[in-house]
């Protein structure tokens, strides 16, 4: 059987003062030759395309060319990916313009600033990315019909009336003191004030000096339940930036069946509203990353390979995604706040140490924060660690923490509960008694905070009931009983005096 090979298929366009075409690269087909190599079998359509030289010779406006076996391309690109080496192909191929020389003898290439020179001709938008952004454009209103034929001849069109995305100053973002982010932030996520502000800061620093200098690629670990994906959500809420959060636990190395890099890019896309700007700036939120660390790097394919496919978001770059509405998409992924997560639980067990204290030689358990080489170990790819910017440790909880959450954070089912009713007219009393049991009942889960809703919304079932069945109106104040996590009954409503 003949190895799978990859095509590109190339579309003719007539520039005035040139009197020859030129070729421009429409899309990769991945598919079979036949033995006279004159005709390229799509595996995904079944197409058949006519090979250029033919094309060219019968001027017919296409046809495919460029033919490479894709082991041999995967070879050449470190790849084991086909997608991923179908991708690096494509990026290199749009950079350059196609055309015939010696009669049409031979296809030759070269880029937009070598054809200039050459022929003395300039070739404003026969650049596939170009070309895809102009159409991006086009669908979003951007620009007319009559305009979109014109920018294709036009160099001067072109730069003014669509400027290039990454030109604009990111200074200009408007953005809160970086002290009122923190707080405000620190108000909803309770005891983490450490990793808030090492976060806020490497956030603050790409957008301030430059992604293309300070790239925030950051990495949280702790137990579930203490903060970390309340913290992301708090700072795209702070910034105004929009936050995808992906679940790595779904997501595999391309090829196989699950989430894929193009996915959580399209993910991106769409939670931004198709805005392509907004999303190329919005912060995505991986999560349960630890998932997809492995120690066996001895298997052909291994957790750590979905690690290693995800380094051309992490590091920054141009990805080509498809969307069905839209087409190709270009998507500049240097511009992204990537912020991974994970409870990296054997690491942090590991990560506890017994400090002998006073004279009674008294043990403190101390924690001591995970370095690069416990990441190694933990089975992270060094490619992928030595593009972090940050990594930070969150705090366990303990029972006082937990109160504390209840008392003092504003994403508090318990406070909402206080200042909803008030906001009715309904004053409730709960006794310090009670926030220590709903503590000590959430800490016996051991899922940190995340309980604490819960067991909050279970004890408050009857009141709500109680309050709604008497008429919000009647109701002047709710007293809280201390045995009411126990007791669901253990409330009393006073009503207002007919």
């Amino acid at each position: 059987m003949k190895d799978l090979s990859l095509a590109i298929l190339f579309e003719e366009l007539y520039i005035d003062n040139l009197q020859f075409p030129v070729y421009i690269p429409i899309r990769p087909l991945v598919g079979y030759s036949n033995d006279k190599k004159d005709l390229f079998i799509d595996q995904y359509s079944a197409q058949t395309y006519i090979n250029l030289d033919y094309a060219y010779s019968q001027k017919l406006p296409e046809g495919f060319n460029l033919v490479h076996s894709i082991k041999d391309l995967m070879v050449k690109y470190k790849s084991l990916s086909k997608k991923n080496t179908v991708l690096n192909s494509w990026l290199e191929v749009e950079k350059y313009i196609y055309f015939y020389e010696n009669d049409g003898l031979e296809f030759r290439c070269c880029t937009p600033q070598d054809f200039e020179k050459k022929f003395k001709v300039s070739a404003p938008m026969l650049l596939t990315y170009q070309i895809n952004s102009l159409n991006f454009r086009l669908t979003n209103g951007q620009v007319t019909s009559d305009e979109y034929y014109d920018t294709l001849y036009s160099s001067e069109f072109y730069s003014e009336h669509l400027p290039n995305i990454e030109s604009k100053d990111t200074n200009s973002v408007s953005l809160p003191n970086i002290c009122e982010a923190m707080d405000k932030v620190s108000s909803k996520v309770i005891c983490q004030d450490e990793t808030i502000k090492r976060v806020i800061t490497s956030i603050y620093r790409s957008l301030y000096f430059g992604r293309d200098k300070f790239k925030s690629n950051i990495l949280m670990y702790g137990p579930t339940g203490v903060g970390k994906t309340a913290i992301v959500k708090a700072i795209g809420e702070v910034l105004n930036v929009p936050v995808c959060i992906e679940d790595m636990t779904r997501f595999t190395e391309t090829g196989y069946i699950g989430k894929s890099v193009d996915d959580i890019l399209l993910d991106l896309y769409y939670n931004a509203n198709c805005d392509l700007e907004k999303a190329e700036n919005s912060i995505l939120f991986l999560d349960e990353i630890d998932k997809k660390a492995d120690k066996d790097t001895s298997k052909s394919f291994n957790k750590g390979d979905v690690l290693k496919s995800l380094l051309t978001i992490i590091e920054g770059g141009k990805y080509e995604i498809v969307d069905n509405k839209q087409g190709v998409i270009s998507f500049d992924t240097s511009k992204l706040i990537v912020i991974m997560a994970g409870a990296f639980s054997d690491l942090y067990n590991e990560a506890k140490e017994e400090k002998v204290i006073g004279f009674n030689k008294s043990k403190e358990s101390i924690d001591r924060k995970v370095n690069v080489e416990d990441l190694e170990k933990f089975g992270i790819p060094s490619e992928f660690i030595g593009r972090l910017s940050l990594i930070s440790r969150l705090n366990s909880l303990k029972l006082e923490d937990l109160i504390r959450i209840l008392k003092k954070s504003e994403l508090s089912v318990l406070r909402k509960y206080i200042l909803t009713f008030k906001d009715l007219g309904i004053d409730i009393k709960v006794p310090e008694e009670v926030y220590k049991s709903i503590a000590l009942k959430a800490e016996k889960f051991n899922k940190g905070a995340r309980i604490l809703n819960l067991v909050t919304d279970e004890i408050f079932e009857n009141v709500v009931f109680q309050i709604l069945n008497e008429g919000k109106d009647n109701v002047k104040e709710v007293i809280i009983g201390e045995n009411i996590v126990e007791d669901k009954n253990d409330f009393k409503l006073v009503k207002k005096l007919s």
